[in-house]
């Protein structure tokens, strides 16, 4: 079998498209076409199906993909053992949360590394969807996601779908994160009714699996007031808090030490119903680098610590 072709496939199923994969790939629409359909009568079943949504796998062709992308990533980690300036390289790659314990960690676990040594680290913040997407397709190895503790089902079913192993790392109530200086920056804890009349801060890209976008936003509303301010980044929501007088974000764990970096308190959010789970997830038969394990070990203790 090609390996070229399973390259040409894993394109495909990224872009659901064979015009826009045949440009990504630089090579004409017609010897894509025709690679795949090598590939597909090789197989014995066909990968792909042509749809409304453009072009999708198959049931087949999704188990199939998945064991392209294994199979690819295992060629280039085999391909860089001959390179001596890479051979010693410190590779950690991961997807993850806009969260400042998380990233607190990550600071940390960098801190450890030997500069003495090539170091190759990837790290990318995105939404839940996004971070799956990333682990799927094997741009980043590892990956941590956020959601509310209702929606478990969707993600943990998406998860399987996609052949990702997940561990759980924490479950906990949310906080709400406000100015020091704000009115109610004193309280021990509020409810979503007593938040209403204030701003929140919030990200605009948050995505279930299987929820359309219209019933997305109406369940994210449930959350939230008449006043939203979408952001895309930490730094921007961080800024916001300061500039926009009583706002507040509706977070998870913070260290105490950011909350005083930046003048911020935080304050439980009083809704029994209201909490979120972070899973660790990987691709199925991922070997974990000894890097990996370390970072795992360290984020886990971390955690211990923050509770």
């Amino acid at each position: 079998m090609n390996t070229l072709h399973l390259k040409y496939a894993v394109e495909v199923e990224k872009t659901n498209s064979i015009t826009q994969a045949a440009d990504n790939l630089f090579m004409a629409q017609p010897n894509l076409s025709k690679a795949i359909k090598e590939l597909e009568d090789n197989l014995g079943f066909c990968i792909f199906e042509r749809t409304s949504k453009g072009v999708i796998p198959t049931q087949k062709g999704a188990r199939f993909l998945v064991y392209a992308k294994n199979i690819l990533d295992i060629i280039d980690k085999m391909s860089t053992l001959s390179d001596p300036d890479i051979t010693d390289s410190q590779n950690f790659s991961i997807s993850l949360p806009r969260s400042s314990y998380i990233w607190d960690c990550i600071n940390s676990f960098a801190d450890s590394f030997d500069y003495d040594k090539s170091i190759n680290m990837n790290i990318k913040e995105a939404n839940a969807l996004e971070t799956i997407d990333d682990v799927t397709n094997g741009k980043f190895d590892l990956g941590i996601i956020r959601f509310r503790c209702e929606y478990r089902k969707y993600f943990e079913d998406y998860l399987d779908n996609k052949n990702i192993s997940y561990d759980m790392l924490i479950k906990s109530p949310y906080y709400i994160i406000t100015s020091s200086s704000s009115d109610f920056a004193d309280n021990k804890s509020m409810t979503l009714r007593e938040l209403r009349d204030f701003t929140r801060i919030t990200y605009g890209d948050n995505s279930i699996p299987y929820i359309p976008s219209a019933e997305q936003i109406k369940l994210d509303s449930s959350i939230s007031g008449s006043k939203s301010v979408f952001v895309y980044d930490r730094a921007s929501q961080t800024e916001m808090l300061e500039i926009i007088k009583n706002s507040y974000v509706i977070s998870g764990l913070m260290s105490d030490e950011i909350l005083r970096r930046h003048s911020l308190c935080s304050v439980l959010l009083s809704e029994s119903d209201v909490n979120y789970y972070d899973l660790f997830i990987y691709r199925k038969k991922y070997q974990f680098s000894d890097v990996d394990t370390e970072f795992k070990k360290e984020l886990d203790s971390f955690i211990r610590e923050l509770l």
